[in-house]
């Protein structure tokens, strides 16, 4: 339960979804109005998350709600994008984590035996993609998951087909 009195900031993640669009009118209309209230009144404020294909689904409630007149930042932008160095810094941070290993410049990522574990070439790669639901997380399901991660770098790459 929200208080009008208190300042507070709202979450609503995947709003929509993760993969379709989840939209039910009759339903959802008259949360989204309500939650369009308390925006205006100025103590409260909403951060949604949507994805890209999802918002493209629902793209009529997007132009036709009042709740989404307000400001909107797109993280798909070139704007917001992650470099391939600020790619390597999460993989290098989830690897000496999880898998307990370090990044060598000539062999990519090896374990405390000195073997590699992720060649170069395949850390190479993976920097490199855009996976559909997002770097950090496809990243850390790879470096979480055992059989995700013996799957190497087509675990990243095959991302697009998986959905």
């Amino acid at each position: 339960m929200i208080s009008r009195e208190h300042n507070v900031v709202v979450l609503l993640d995947d709003i929509f979804g993760e993969t379709n669009c989840i939209y039910n009118r009759e339903k959802d209309t008259p949360t989204l109005d309500k939650v369009h209230a308390y925006v205006c009144k100025g103590n409260i404020k909403v951060i949604i998350t949507i994805r890209d294909t999802v918002k493209r689904r629902c793209q009529e409630v997007f132009d036709n709600h009042r709740l989404f007149k307000f400001e909107s930042i797109d993280l798909n932008t070139d704007k917001y994008n992650l470099s391939n160095e600020e790619k390597q810094r999460i993989l290098t941070k989830y690897m000496k984590t999880v898998r307990q290993s370090d990044y060598t410049d000539t062999k990519g990522f090896v374990d405390c035996n000195g073997d590699t574990i992720l060649n170069k070439h395949e850390v190479s790669i993976i920097t490199k993609e855009n996976p559909f639901k997002g770097f950090p997380l496809v990243v850390y399901q790879f470096v979480q998951n055992d059989k995700y991660f013996h799957l190497g770098n087509t675990f990243l790459t095959d991302q697009q087909r998986l959905y």
